[in-house]
């Protein structure tokens, strides 16, 4: 009888060890890496960054991205939807670069391929289903599979799996910072000539295709727009702002104004003359847990700016449009901070933001709720079975 009891007793011993393990494989399988920027417009120190994508909520604690080099930056907080994470220092490579992503376990949970980026504009390695795509970033949002608009990174094609992506722009590159590389000029097809200065009007058109009407505070709605440019265009930041209530910011939690062109919230695009791109772009509430700001109707601000030569310059039209804002005390979840809380409940917080309160996956509740009961049912009968055996 007592050789019968072992197996059972050392089963209920290992119980919690094997659930465990299994829900940290279940919360593996719903994140992966989304898109990332490895050559930013402008300085890389500071923009470049890496978004990852979680259908459900996942802790980050434990987690971490490796790169190329086998360097390695520590994730924490939760994930729900899309997770923008901005690095302080130079931290991926222009040229065969990858990224890898490890859970708390030390687990690889996904990789991108080897890709360069040589162009040093808007444009970033997006994930469309199990293809690596160079496309105009989406920032904080779903990617842009369908803009025909992308190309290699500075050369090469898109790639999927794990093939070699878009080489570097320049020969004997050797994978690290090139600050040197040119920005490519676009070939006037015609004539096989090359462009050597853009013009500028300063007056496309730019319309709302889909805004809310309402959010409440310590949310982030995905605004989709649409861009029809009147001149070329090959640096553009877009974002959203109010005057005087800044009630928008970024996703450090920093106040948004008009003249906040390296804001998190920004977003890089390009586009030339005669062609229209479509965009998506987040806009950020306050949490506002103190009220501060009063509940009421607010106007949401865009900013749009352009690279003439050496300056910037914003439109002198812009869009704006009428934003409601209500109190929701439930998405003030006592950190201090502003958290951001995607407009379909979800939340996307920025991993650096420390102190982020750390809450479990909902099916992984549920899991668990059901393995301790199971837990608890099995030691029920295995004190049983020993009560039984002392009668007899």
């Amino acid at each position: 009888m007592e050789k019968k009891i072992i197996p059972l007793v050392l089963f209920i011993a290992l119980f919690p060890l094997i659930f465990s393990t299994f829900q940290a494989s279940l919360a593996s399988a719903e994140i992966r890496i989304n898109e990332f920027e490895q050559n930013p417009l402008g300085d890389d120190k500071g923009n470049e960054w890496v978004e990852l994508y979680s259908s459900t909520q996942v802790d980050l604690g434990g987690w971490r991205l490796v790169n190329g080099d086998n360097g390695s930056f520590p994730l924490n907080g939760t994930i729900d939807g899309y997770l923008v994470i901005t690095f302080s220092s130079l931290w991926l490579d222009n040229s065969d670069e990858k990224v890898i992503l490890f859970d708390g376990s030390n687990n690889s949970v996904d990789d991108t391929p080897l890709l360069s980026d040589s162009r040093n504009d808007a444009f970033a390695w997006n994930l469309c289903e199990s293809e690596w795509k160079f496309l105009n970033s989406s920032k904080g949002g779903e990617n842009r599979c369908d803009n025909s608009s992308g190309g290699g990174g500075g050369g090469g094609g898109n790639t999927s799996g794990n093939s070699t992506g878009g080489t570097g722009g320049s020969g004997g590159n050797s994978g690290k910072k090139n600050k040197n590389e040119t920005i490519r000029v676009r070939s006037n097809l015609s004539t096989g000539s090359t462009e050597e200065a853009p013009t500028f009007a300063g007056n496309p058109k730019i319309t709302f295709l889909e805004k809310p009407s309402s959010l409440n505070f310590g949310q982030v709605a995905s605004v989709k727009a649409n861009f029809l440019a009147d001149a070329d265009y090959p640096n553009l930041i877009f974002f959203f702002y109010t005057e005087p209530k800044r009630v928008v910011r970024d996703f450090s939690g920093e106040q948004v104004t008009k003249a906040s062109r390296g804001a998190s919230t920004a977003i890089s695009v390009r586009a030339y003359s005669g062609e229209e791109i479509g965009f998506s772009l987040p806009l950020n509430i306050v949490e506002n847990c103190n009220k501060y700001y009063p509940e009421g109707e607010y106007e949401i601000s865009l900013a749009g700016f352009y690279l003439s030569g050496q300056e910037w310059k914003s439109f002198a039209t812009v869009p704006n449009f009428p934003l409601s804002l209500s109190f929701n005390d439930e998405l003030c979840l006592g950190t201090g901070q502003d958290l951001q809380v995607k407009a379909n409940g979800k939340q996307a917080q920025q991993a650096q933001t420390a102190g982020a309160s750390t809450q479990l996956l909902l099916r992984g509740k549920i899991i668990k709720s059901i393995g301790l009961w199971l837990l608890i049912a099995l030691t029920a009968v295995a004190l049983f079975i020993i009560w039984k055996k002392k009668l007899m």
